[in-house]
């Protein structure tokens, strides 16, 4: 009996914890310092940003979690920081996947009733399978970030990284310096939005209908 139980506890992963989560978490002044590295949009996968969704009201700002899924050319070059790019990030919201500007990325830890609406959105029936990330892999994909960062590059390496700087660095100009210091908020208001979440008279965290 022990060892059937033994077995039966080996088939679930252990379950990742807030902090563990926010080991994986991209803000955007992480994405700009990667941005020019040669294997950004394959290492970028599977991590989490913070994005967001609303303008404030009574309750302040509202944020969501997404999953990077992929990272795609975009047509138009936008301001990321002191830099510009045309990425876009795919992302998924649980309910719904979106292309989103890698400027609306927000610096801020993730707080814990976004990560319960995170989890509850993916554990929620209709899913396609997806499961939520183990304690295992979150470490896995952690590592891979840190190692992306710290990691030594061949001359040849080093040359695409250089040009990759000379062509996403430029002059900001006064409008767009503005946009950066307002957080881009002519971009934001252009962006689909996913589901809001509030908490109900139990004080549990419940989606809303996109306005």
């Amino acid at each position: 009996h022990n060892t059937n139980h033994t077995k039966r506890k080996q088939h679930h992963p252990s379950p990742t914890t807030d902090a563990q989560l926010e080991t994986i978490r991209l803000s955007r002044q992480r994405i700009e310092n990667m941005l020019t590295q040669p294997f950004f949009d394959r290492t970028v996968v599977g991590a989490l940003v913070r994005l967001k969704i609303s303008t404030p009201n009574a309750n302040g700002d509202v944020y969501r979690l997404a999953t990077i899924l992929s990272v795609e050319d975009g047509d138009t070059k936008y301001a990321v920081g002191t830099a510009e790019t045309s990425k876009q990030l795919l992302l998924d919201f649980g309910e719904i996947e979106l292309l989103y500007p890698i400027s609306m990325v927000s610096n801020g830890d993730f707080e814990a009733h976004e990560l319960v609406m995170w989890r509850q959105l993916y554990t929620a029936k209709g899913r396609r399978g997806r499961p939520l990330p183990s304690a295992a892999a979150v470490a896995e994909k952690s590592a891979e970030l840190v190692r992306m960062q710290e990691r030594q590059y061949s001359n040849d390496e080093l040359r695409e990284i250089v040009t990759k700087n000379m062509e996403s660095a430029h002059t900001l100009t006064a409008r767009q310096r503005l946009r950066v210091a307002l957080g881009d908020k002519d971009q934001e208001d252009l962006v689909a939005r996913p589901m809001k979440m509030e908490r109900n008279s139990l004080g549990q965290v419940m989606v809303v209908e996109r306005s």
